[in-house]
């Protein structure tokens, strides 16, 4: 088939099908990176903050539970104030951090946890009421038995709560990180392969262009020019090497005519 081809043809056709082979790899390892990519950035923009924002959340409730335990300590009205206001901030950021956790959380299993969340938070936050109007009121006795009876199971159980999504968020981040490592991993062996596929393919293809191009003459170019040029300038008994079971090609022919020349 390439015989029939002119010269040209045959080495646009090879370089066509090596920009064909190296489009379709490139391709190919781009899909992959985009998965790692996809990976990569659901861990960024959607699993990292998350788990920051519990973390933030769990930080403030603990540093309030700090100035709680203080003011039921020295009981004065300034430390209950102070616990009073830390509460309200505390509050207030942890409702903002479960409505921005909601906008980012984008799986069952992690809305249901948020959504504990805000169950408990409910039930701690109404307890914690109680327990201020009591503070206010100097019933330091009976602060300490409802603190210790009533406030802190349910403050137990919002921190489980908290630990659990916060649990969640590292098992899908080591989901991720694996899923990347192992697409990471695919893309080094798919790019190798076709690395060798495409060296093999350029040797194979450049073995049978040079083929269809030496073997209609014979040999070398160099060596059909040579033996055209010897024969042109009256040299009949040039030795031509010709290959065995050779007789159509360039150089047979030419040794044919020289030899009927000289008869």
């Amino acid at each position: 088939m390439l015989a029939n081809l002119r010269i040209a043809t045959r080495l646009a056709l090879a370089f066509g099908v090596i920009v064909v082979v190296v489009v379709v790899s490139m391709g190919i390892v781009m899909l992959r990176l985009a998965d790692v990519n996809k990976e990569l950035r659901m861990i960024v923009d959607q699993r990292l903050p998350i788990a920051a924002k519990i973390n933030q959340s769990a930080l403030a409730l603990a540093n309030a539970q700090l100035i709680q335990r203080d003011s039921m300590l020295t009981g004065s009205q300034a430390d209950v104030d102070r616990y009073v206001e830390a509460s309200k901030r505390t509050r207030a950021l942890s409702q903002v951090n479960i409505e921005a956790i909601g906008k980012l959380e984008n799986t069952a299993k992690g809305k249901d946890l948020l959504n504990h969340i805000a169950d408990v938070r409910k039930g701690y936050v109404d307890m914690t009421e109680e327990l201020k109007k009591l503070m206010n009121d100097k019933k330091i006795d009976e602060s300490k038995r409802f603190l210790s009876e009533t406030v802190r199971p349910k403050l137990m159980e919002y921190q489980n709560a908290q630990t659990m999504l916060a649990e969640y968020q590292g098992d899908l981040i080591r989901a991720a990180t694996e899923t990347s490592a192992q697409a990471y991993q695919n893309t080094q062996a798919v790019v190798l392969a076709l690395t060798l596929a495409l060296l093999l393919l350029i040797v194979i293809g450049g073995w049978l262009i040079a083929r269809s191009i030496t073997r209609p003459l014979g040999g070398e170019p160099d060596q059909a020019k040579r033996a055209v040029t010897e024969i042109a300038g009256g040299n009949l008994s040039i030795n031509i090497p010709v290959r065995p079971g050779d007789t159509d090609s360039l150089l047979a022919a030419l040794r044919d005519m020289g030899r009927q020349w000289l008869i």
